[in-house]
């Protein structure tokens, strides 16, 4: 699980024991996107299926399981979560959303 700001930076990051390398990119990336955009990283994901040039998008990750952070209608930063199935990752995030909130 990572949590950026809403620069996309890196503030907190979690991995568990012996998890795989990869997912900690994707995670990272899939908060980056939702930061940047302020939209959910499954907005994105949509979007490539209907227009596949999206997948050239440059603000991260395009897969489900990253969700903005917002305060007071702003968005202060992201979650994003890689482990499991991408709708699960995005189960993992909403929590972690609603245990800030």
């Amino acid at each position: 699980m990572a949590i950026v700001d809403e620069g996309g930076f890196l503030l907190q990051f979690e991995r568990m024991d012996r998890a795989a390398p990869i997912p900690t990119e994707v995670a990272c990336g899939k908060a980056r996107t939702s930061a940047l955009t302020k939209r959910p990283s499954k907005f994105f994901e949509d979007r490539v299926k209907e227009r596949p040039a999206f997948a050239n998008f440059p603000a991260g990750i395009l897969i489900q399981g990253g969700l903005p952070i917002m305060h007071q209608n702003e968005c202060v930063g992201a979650i994003g979560v890689s482990g499991v199935q991408s709708h699960e990752d995005e189960q993992v995030a909403q929590a972690g959303v609603a245990a800030l909130g």
